[in-house]
């Protein structure tokens, strides 16, 4: 592989990391959201 397909490969990459890190933030978001508004209606 030469260099410019190994830069495309890393860019991908971190490109898919970026939307993963934002999903996984999202989630968590959404998780911790609705266990607080659980153990308040508790």
């Amino acid at each position: 592989m030469n260099q410019q397909q190994n830069l495309l490969i890393a860019s991908s990459l971190d490109g898919l990391i970026k939307i993963f890190n934002i999903q996984t933030n999202e989630l968590i978001q959404q998780l911790t959201t609705s266990t607080s508004q659980s153990i308040i209606s508790m």
